[in-house]
């Protein structure tokens, strides 16, 4: 009877470290970056697509806190109505983009500074070169006000960005199926011993 249920130990145990070796969670958490944008037209109003220049992460939290005031890896220039690309790369995590939307972009709409500005959003993925992390579903959102001024001209545009992981977790593989699946057969030996 010992060996049996050391044997059914032992399946269970190699069962459990196999099944765990595998799994994987998805990436949590939000990042912004920061830093100077060029636009193909001149405007953000009327842009199409941006340039880049000293990005670097502002603020992290989660998973991607590890990220704070990283640099930025980011295509540049960047067409906002491409698709199927990685957009930005940091401390091993990546975004990469599936669908892209220039959600507004105008002249004076906010009443308070009457700047040029845009606002653009992608959904896409996070991944990270971390085993440990699982690609996560995740919301890229650009937007762009300005122009911002050195010694009173103006020369550049600042921006802001965020990104935030929006997957659901990773499904567990059969691993408690598994599991009770063993406890079942385990029952039934020492339920058959006991005859």
């Amino acid at each position: 009877m010992k060996k049996t249920l050391l044997k059914i130990a032992g399946a269970a145990l190699l069962a459990f470290a196999l099944t765990t070796a595998s799994k994987a969670d998805p990436i949590t958490g939000t990042i912004q970056f920061s830093g100077l944008v060029t636009f193909n037209t001149g405007s953000p109003a009327t842009a199409t697509s941006a340039s880049f220049a000293n990005i670097t992460v502002a603020i992290s939290g989660g998973d991607l806190s590890s990220t704070f005031l990283q640099p930025v890896t980011i295509v540049s220039p960047w067409t906002f109505a491409n698709t199927n690309f990685d957009l930005w790369t940091v401390a091993g995590f990546t975004f990469h983009v599936d669908s892209s939307t220039i959600l507004a972009g105008g002249t004076g709409i906010d009443n308070v500074t009457n700047q040029p500005w845009i606002q653009v959003a992608t959904n896409g993925s996070i991944s990270s070169t971390n085993p440990l992390y699982d690609v996560t579903e995740a919301v890229f959102t650009f937007s762009s006000e300005g122009p911002g001024t050195v010694n009173g001209q103006s020369l550049y545009f600042t921006f802001s960005a965020h990104t935030e992981a929006v997957g659901q977790g990773v499904p567990d593989g059969g691993t408690t199926a598994l599991l009770v699946g063993l406890g079942l057969v385990g029952m039934s030996f020492v339920a058959r011993r006991r005859k």
